[in-house]
């Protein structure tokens, strides 16, 4: 028996296999549509891989129903020794029936540590939390790692408090993923679910996806107050985007998570809550009072609320441990006066590594980027930087002057520049260009100049500049949708071939 993965793509290799052999399987049988007769043959073989250990499901797009359900619920039930079991059924029918069924089968399994289950768009309603509760009951001993994507279903309060309450049981879990997008969730199942789950006292890592349901003003003042809450989480995901949270109740939430005394790792993603003008400045104080916090990703697009964010960022100074930033805020009505707020609070960050912006569809203008680029030179441990810039109408000066800042950058190594649908011309990109030439440590470049002004002679130069890059190894460049000819574009392409140790993906329309 070997532990290498077996993978089949239809069910008549399977059946002519030595089935009491497979320690390790992977089947990917989407949209396949089984007859049921067909199914329960296939599942009837499954039963006889009594040595499997991990085995990986695919069956999207499938028509897997209620009865589907139970025939592979029988299959699974006989491989005991299975630790590692990973299930998609996105785009099914198997409804409330079908996972109780399911649920109520892998009961034998208790070897279980890593448990996967994709049931999204499945018509599923409130009983999924006792289907769930059944399961987890009897295999909450061994089991670590959980995954659950219940997106897309019918699952109200009542539904999500009593998955809440199954989780509970599995008081060795260490690694929590949780997808409820798009159900019909409420504040009071929110607040259930998130006070229960800060009694699993060995989570980890934990991601908990709320977008799209309609939990409103939400009040998580208690959760920080719990004694012991989430006291061993190192990494928390949470998105609570187009989910008329209020301004209150994202407050709350950033002051809720000071008392995470070992978070190090936060994904917050706040988009399309209307959030007020007063929030920005909470949201930076608390998540600069998480002393340990070392990466965070904040995204808060379309949330149209005052322009200067700079009481955000001022807020993040106070972390001294902070050494990647990922800050979201595209479609937010930003102009060059609010990047130049921004701009003069990042300069307190001055232990950042990696910084990620995203300014896309704002109005930052030249003056904007210029206040930015400024500051990028202040940062002088800045290692890897990536901007968005998208439809922002910048122009030749503002991208000169990012130019000019990059290069003093001395420690800069990864750099993204995205600058689509801007008013970009050749003069911009030949200053861009000679100053990318004096990064001298920089080996990987991706740089997308799409929809811009750019004639041949600046294309050129451009890459003749990028050619000096002495220590460049990984380059991505695209200047579609721009005033460059097709007999120049030929040209660019023999030029970028000639240029030495560069793997290169290259994009020109002819």
């Amino acid at each position: 028996m070997s532990n290498k993965t077996k993978s089949f793509t239809n069910t008549v290799e399977f059946l002519n296999s030595e089935l009491n052999l497979h320690t390790n399987l992977h089947f990917d049988f989407n949209e396949i549509v089984f007859e049921e007769e067909q199914f329960s043959l296939f599942c009837a073989n499954l039963q006889k891989c009594v040595n499997l250990q991990i085995i990986s499901l695919e069956l999207e797009f499938d028509k897997i129903r209620a009865q589907h359900a139970k025939y592979l619920g029988a299959a699974l039930n006989s491989c005991t020794k299975l630790n590692t079991l990973k299930i998609n059924l996105h785009q099914n029918q198997i409804q409330d029936e079908g996972l109780t069924i399911l649920c109520s089968s892998l009961t034998t399994l208790k070897s279980i540590s890593n448990f996967e289950l994709i049931v999204q768009f499945n018509l599923l309603n409130n009983q999924c939390g006792a289907a769930f509760f059944t399961l987890f009951s009897e295999i909450s001993q061994s089991l670590k790692t959980l995954n659950l994507d219940l997106s897309n279903n019918q699952i109200g309060d009542e539904g999500v408090s009593a998955l809440g309450e199954a989780i509970l049981n599995c008081q060795q879990l260490n690694n929590l993923q949780l997808n409820l997008n798009s159900n019909k969730i409420g504040k009071q199942g929110v607040v259930q679910l998130y006070s229960t789950l800060a009694k699993c006292i060995c989570l980890n890592i934990l991601s908990i996806q709320l977008k799209k349901n309609q939990i409103g003003d939400i009040d998580f003042k208690d959760f920080s107050c719990q004694k012991n809450s989430f006291s061993k989480l190192s990494k928390l995901t949470l998105d609570v985007s187009d989910t008329n949270i209020g301004s209150n109740g994202v407050s709350d939430l950033c002051q809720s998570l000071i008392s995470y005394a070992n978070l190090q790792n936060l994904s917050l993603t706040i988009d399309e809550n209307a959030i007020g003008p007063d929030t920005s400045l909470i949201i930076g104080q608390s998540l600069g009072k998480c002393q340990h916090l070392q990466e965070l990703f904040l995204s808060l697009h379309n949330n149209f609320v005052l322009q200067d964010y700079s009481n955000l960022i001022q807020g993040l100074t106070y972390s001294q441990s902070l050494f990647n930033l990922h800050i979201f805020l595209g479609s937010n009505s930003i102009d060059a006066k609010g990047v130049l707020n921004i701009a003069s609070a990042l300069k307190g960050c001055q232990n950042l590594s990696s910084l990620f912006i995203d300014f896309q569809q704002n109005n930052i203008q030249n003056e904007g980027l210029s206040s930015l680029a400024h500051t990028l030179e202040v940062c002088q441990n800045l290692q890897k930087i990536n901007l968005s810039l998208c439809q922002n109408n910048i122009g030749d000066k503002g991208v000169s002057s990012l130019g000019l800042s990059l290069q003093k950058c001395l420690n800069l190594s990864i750099l993204n520049l995205d600058f689509y649908e801007n008013n970009i011309g050749s003069e911009g990109v030949k200053q861009l260009g000679l100053s990318l030439a004096s990064c001298k440590n920089l080996i990987k470049l991706e740089l997308y100049l799409i929809s811009n002004e750019i004639k041949n002679d600046g294309a050129c130069f451009l890459i003749s500049q990028l050619g000096n890059c002495s220590k460049l190894n990984n380059l991505q460049l695209d200047l579609i949708y721009n005033k460059i000819d097709d007999q120049t574009s030929n040209k660019l392409h023999q030029k970028v071939r000639k240029i030495k140790k560069l793997v290169i993906l290259f994009y020109q329309d002819n």
